[in-house]
């Protein structure tokens, strides 16, 4: 069934002067409206100021709608997006104007629609002529709509309604769609009561496997197909279920500054069951309870923790540090592995790089928090990076197309593309070639990303390898004894979410020979 949205009286609206009459059919009956009274301002002013009007609204729905809606359909970063609305305070009580319940709805919304949009659009699509589908303003707001419908168990339905209805109104682009948006979202109620299940979102029998994971999972066909010719089927599929999943939340105890038996005892209420259990490279690394939130806690503020994925960990194990070597870290933002390596080394000197001034005082704010005083940052481009003196251990965490922690970062399927992969295989070969000119002789680089892609990983490295005979290969295994974390053949650190149910890291390292 197709819900259509056209003027009425074609020629005569024309030939009148006035605008015709909008009309919606469908099974619901037909319901027909008055001429549109003309605004006296154009259809951009008119979509701008409707824009910035939703921004300025402080409930969850207006917030996850704008947010949407600038990525979507501007291409602007939704993370900066969220945290420029929240940011926002009274200007007399200087008190955040976002409630933290509105916060929490509004991210829920946000990156639950990132996380099912596929599906969100599947369920709606089959109600709406095809013009429609191209209205971006009106598919978002049915998809914050269906998303609370299907997923938000705990927001009655009628509400989930209203609340769409109500947020089409309040912009111009949608507003002669709020009865549209109301019937779309009261069949799709309808249909779901009726069928009990969510089996009426399946895809048809007839396409093929990555098709259909590629809808029930809402990740983009050629990326899921790629995943199939690299990893094969079942493996590609729980990588897609883990992308679906919230990640999991990990500190990392600072092993300078406390004590192990002090700090479990401490943290052990914020942590997952209750239980304080450390995990990952030398059991530095405690889970969270879902949620936790530990940024304004004393154990956080006085520098005993960090927040560190246990993977990461990993790769600054396989760089294996001795203490008072000379030690760099390129592309070293947020800090993680920076302060991970000073704690290896404490009596190194350590420089941290990283591109731009804000990601380099990233790494100083997490350096004055954990107190460490051994390690110097410059902001410069690693592709070109150029110092006097060489190192003994170089890390490169580079930049790449991120495809191993989409868990995360949800909204990274729809800006990445073939080409994206690309450009970031060849910007990770000019890094290592320049970091290559300052590694001492018998110095190690690591070389790693959180990249799934092997052009971003075992291809970047063989090619290294025969442009710099200067260069060999170390196997990982020679470093971590856990083959779990490893390659097959134990010369990489690789870990994927299908295999480790992790974030995933590659890293591989070098060792100049002349």
């Amino acid at each position: 069934m197709t819900i259509e949205h056209r003027r009425d009286g074609r020629d005569a609206g024309r030939d009148n002067g006035r605008r015709g009459n909008t009309r919606f059919e469908s099974k619901f009956g037909e319901k027909k409206y008055g001429p549109q009274r003309r605004e006296e301002r154009s259809p951009a002013q008119g979509r701008s100021r409707d824009i910035r009007r939703i921004a300025e609204r402080t409930d969850a729905r207006s917030i996850a709608f704008d947010a949407l809606f600038k990525f979507f359909v501007k291409g602007y970063d939704v993370e900066a997006t969220i945290d420029k609305i929240f940011d926002k305070k009274d200007f007399v009580t200087k008190e955040p104007l976002v409630p933290s319940t509105e916060k929490r709805l509004a991210y829920e919304i946000i990156y639950g629609v990132l996380r099912n949009r596929t599906r969100l659009d599947f369920a709606v699509e089959k109600y709406l002529a095809q013009a429609l589908r191209q209205e971006e303003a009106l598919k978002i707001i049915l998809e914050i709509g269906v998303y609370q419908i299907l997923y938000l168990t705990k927001i009655p339905e009628f509400a989930a309604v209203n609340e769409s209805v109500n947020l089409c109104k309040r912009h111009s682009q949608t507003a002669k769609f709020s009865d549209l948006v109301n019937a779309v979202l009261r069949k799709l109620i309808a249909e779901k009561n009726a069928s009990r299940t969510r089996n009426f979102l399946e895809a048809p029998s007839s396409v093929s496997f990555a098709e259909k994971i590629a809808l029930e999972y809402s990740h983009p066909l050629w990326l899921v197909e790629k995943w199939i010719g690299q990893f094969g089927k079942t493996p590609t599929q729980k990588i897609l279920q883990f992308n679906n999943t919230m990640p999991d939340i990990y500190i990392r105890r600072n092993s300078v500054l406390t004590n192990k038996n002090r700090f479990e005892a401490q943290i052990a209420k914020f942590c997952a069951n209750n239980v304080a259990r450390g995990v990952g490279f030398n059991g530095l690394y405690y889970k969270l309870k879902a949620g936790e939130r530990i940024e304004r806690n004393d154990f956080f503020l006085s520098g005993q923790c960090t927040v560190q994925a246990p993977s990461s960990g990993w790769a600054a194990a396989l760089l294996d540090v001795e203490d008072g070597k000379k030690i760099l870290d390129l592309c070293a933002a947020p800090g993680g592995k920076t302060t991970l390596l000073s704690e290896m080394a404490p009596s190194s000197q350590i420089l941290a790089a990283d591109i731009s001034f804000s990601r380099a005082k990233m790494i100083s704010d997490t350096l004055k928090r954990l107190l460490i005083r051994n390690v110097d940052i410059v902001s410069a481009d690693a592709k070109s990076f150029s110092v006097l003196q060489k190192f003994d251990y170089v890390l490169i965490d580079a930049p790449c197309s991120a495809t191993g922690v989409i868990n995360h970062h949800p909204q990274a399927r729809w800006i990445r593309d073939e080409e994206a992969v690309r450009r970031a295989a060849a910007r990770q070969k000019e890094i290592l070639k320049s970091a290559a000119e300052i590694v001492e002789l018998g110095g190690i680089t690591v070389y790693s990303t959180c990249s799934l892609e092997r052009e971003e990983n075992r291809d970047v490295v063989e090619e290294f390898l025969k442009e710099n005979p200067n260069f060999i290969l170390v196997a990982a295994k020679e470093k971590i004894q856990d083959a779990q974390l490893l390659s097959s053949n134990g010369d990489f650190l690789e870990i994927t979410p299908n295999k480790n149910n992790m974030d995933a890291i590659f890293a591989a390292r070098f060792q100049r020979i002349a």
